[in-house]
């Protein structure tokens, strides 16, 4: 599974936000195993707390802008799962 970071770590990693580009279905789980399947509308942005690291996983993966810590991560081709690993946090 690819692990991917945020190039300028301006924010704590207690949540991930997602945006829609089409509609999509995102499952993102937490560092405690929680996870969660989010129906997401084009257009439409979500925000899951929890713990790091994460693992976010779907099938329109592509489709989806990630942002973590707050900077968008730049998804690699024909991706459909990946884990976000922490960066320590720049100020």
């Amino acid at each position: 599974m690819p692990q991917l970071t945020s190039l300028f770590a301006k924010k704590e990693t207690r949540y991930v936000y997602l945006v829609g580009t089409t509609d999509a279905e995102v499952c993102v789980v937490d560092g405690n195993k929680q996870a969660t399947l989010i129906p997401l509308k084009a257009g439409e942005g979500r925000t899951v707390t929890g713990a790091a690291p994460w693992q976010v996983s779907g099938v329109q993966l592509k489709q989806v802008q990630i942002y973590f810590q707050g900077g968008r991560v730049t998804l690699p081709e024909d991706i459909q799962r990946l884990k976000l690993v922490e960066q320590p946090v720049t100020r």
